[in-house]
């Protein structure tokens, strides 16, 4: 019988540890991992197995494990346009990567940000 593993990680976050196998997991449903077991991140995040594609919740969900997942070179740019709202607080880090600058909805505080730093 195959696990529906979106339902697994909508529905059952808290038995997380008892389901989870990050070998037998169908990292087609990573984008759930990130939205519904956040607080197990340190136990599912693998760079190597994420689905990339769905790099926007990454940004969208788990801001606060920025450091631990951000690559610049498997990020998928399409959705740099997330990146100013949820990830706001790494903008040094992410904003000279991205090459869909002229797109983004920067606050005034992001623009200071950047040009303090000389990104703009």
């Amino acid at each position: 019988m195959e696990k529906n593993w979106a339902k697994l990680c909508i529905n059952h976050s808290d038995t997380f540890d008892k389901w989870f196998d990050k070998d037998e997991f169908d990292w087609e449903y990573s984008f759930s991992l990130a939205e519904y077991c956040l607080e197990h991140f340190d136990k599912w995040w693998d760079e190597d197995k994420y689905d990339w594609e769905f790099s926007f919740y990454l940004a969208r969900y788990c801001s606060e494990h920025f450091d631990k997942w951000f690559d610049k070179d498997k990020f998928n740019w399409i959705y740099s346009k997330y990146l100013p709202e949820f990830c706001s607080e790494h903008i040094l880090k992410w904003y000279p990567y991205c090459s869909q600058k002229g797109q983004l909805d920067l606050t005034p505080v992001q623009i200071a940000k950047l040009r303090i730093a000389k990104l703009l």
